[in-house]
């Protein structure tokens, strides 16, 4: 853009802040909870990274460090939200994509695509452990599939467990290979026989090895397995309703959360009515199913939120007592994040809005993890002056008032 055209696009922007005002609030409650209590979120601070044009994919917790993965590099930040180091990701752009990661305390481990028609690493889905900085290396990478398909990586406690499916006879096989510094990969089959149109969510390594997938029909089914391999399937939880995209998972020590996405009903107008407008636009609908340690279904998936415009679930952690769902809310008062509270009973407790300067900016990704009950939040916004959008670091807390 030319200095001209940069003038006249701030002086346009100056004019629009001139009549609107951003929002003051400090922070934003959501709804009472059954027990009485008002929580909110309150942000401690939000600081940009001066990183232009990358979008979130992770963010994890390493020792007293924090590793942010994007489309484009791995972020290495302290917990003050400094950047420390940034490494590349190999073939980037458009080389390396990284479909899952995990951190074992010191770098990650991630599953990824790999599809740089310039290296002699052959196109396949692939396995890789990063260094203390969180920087790949081809060289280390270690092939699950030939094919882009789809896997998932979790730490365990020792070693990495990744799960992919690759396409054999007509029909998905799935496998756990499990990384363990100095002791090499052990791979075993888990399940043959399923269908091509299987989706693969969300893993969780801990305290089983447990796996999201939406089957074919739309139905979404937790499946676990023991360490003989057999697998234990907690199905339906989505029964009867047609879910869209793919399905996520959070673990606690006594119980998993499957969270999923409802497709929005289609609305249709009264006869003469003509266009039902905006009041007639409808959302696809987050919901969320518990799963007990001992395979019990609760009686019927939750609804997550009740903010209207929610579109996607962005991440799910476990943070010690309840869960947090992060929600990205572009029907929200032109759009905001969220974070929605589930207890271990799997019930949504309440809705908490967090108070980001959001406007006149546009959200992207994001992305939360929790260290030593802090939480932690990566997100993309561009402003109308910006001609990417920069990436975000912001710390908050939950108020139990």
């Amino acid at each position: 853009m030319t200095p001209c055209g940069r003038a006249v696009k701030l002086l346009a922007v100056l004019a629009l802040l001139s009549c609107r005002e951003p929002p003051r609030e400090a922070f934003d409650a959501g709804p009472v909870t059954a027990d009485g209590a008002h929580p909110a979120v309150r942000l401690v601070w939000d600081r940009t990274l001066d990183v232009a044009g990358e979008s979130p994919g992770h963010l994890l917790v390493a020792g007293e460090r924090l590793l942010a993965i994007t489309d484009r590099a791995a972020h290495l930040l302290d917990d003050e939200g400094r950047a420390l180091w940034r490494a590349p990701l190999p073939g980037s752009p458009g080389g390396a994509l990284v479909t899952s990661a995990a951190s074992d305390g010191a770098g990650f481990g991630a599953t990824l695509r790999w599809t740089d028609p310039g290296s002699a690493v052959a196109a396949g889905t692939y396995f890789a452990r990063s260094d203390a900085v969180g920087r790949l290396s081809p060289a280390t990478f270690e092939r699950l599939t030939a094919v882009a398909g789809v896997a998932r990586v979790d730490w365990d406690g020792q070693g990495y467990l990744a799960l992919h499916a690759s396409p054999t006879g007509g029909e998905l096989e799935l496998r756990a290979d499990r990384f363990v510094v100095g002791a090499g990969v052990d791979s075993r089959r888990l399940q043959g026989g399923l269908s091509l149109e299987l989706r693969l969510g969300g893993v969780a390594a801990r305290p089983q090895v447990a796996l999201c997938t939406v089957e074919p029909d739309g139905d979404v089914t937790l499946r676990r397995y023991a360490a003989s391999g057999a697998p234990s399937l907690a199905p339906h939880l989505a029964a009867q309703q047609r879910t869209v995209g793919h399905c996520q998972l959070a673990a606690s020590e006594r119980s998993w959360l499957v969270g999923f996405t409802v497709a929005a009903a289609v609305r249709r107008p009264d006869a003469g009515s003509g266009d039902g407008g905006l009041m007639a636009l409808s959302f696809d609908v987050p919901a969320a199913q518990l799963v007990t340690a001992d395979g019990r279904v609760l009686p019927a998936p939750a609804r997550l939120s009740a903010l209207p415009g929610v579109v996607r679930i962005e991440t799910m952690i476990w943070d010690g007592r309840r869960y947090l769902v992060l929600l990205n809310a572009p029907g929200l008062r032109g759009g905001r994040l969220a974070l929605t509270v589930v207890d271990e009973q799997g019930q949504s407790r309440c809705d908490l809005t967090i108070p980001l300067r959001y406007e006149p900016g546009q959200l992207g990704a994001a992305q939360l993890a929790l260290v030593d009950r802090a939480l932690y939040l990566l997100y993309a916004s561009r402003l109308p002056w910006d001609d990417e959008p920069l990436l975000h670091l912001a710390r908050l807390e939950i108020v139990d008032s």
